[in-house]
């Protein structure tokens, strides 16, 4: 399947949604809007995030720049 025919597939997708959650999703993908997250949500992330802190799976700022060199 070719490029032009993936994205016909995904136009005939997206025409068929009948559920907003996934259609505000699409939007916030594509920049249109922001996607709205729950306070448990938010929660959630923020505890995942402080996990990976605490067990050294970030990067620190300079290191980041170096690798953004690489894109």
């Amino acid at each position: 399947m070719n490029i032009e025919e993936r994205k016909l597939k995904l136009i005939n997708r997206v025409k068929e949604l009948k559920d907003e959650n996934t259609l505000d999703f699409l939007e916030a993908y594509f920049g249109q809007k922001p996607y709205p997250l729950s306070q448990d949500e938010l929660l959630d992330r923020a505890m995942v995030a402080e996990q990976d802190i605490q067990k050294g799976k970030y990067l620190s700022q300079d290191d980041l720049e170096k690798d953004s060199q690489n894109w």
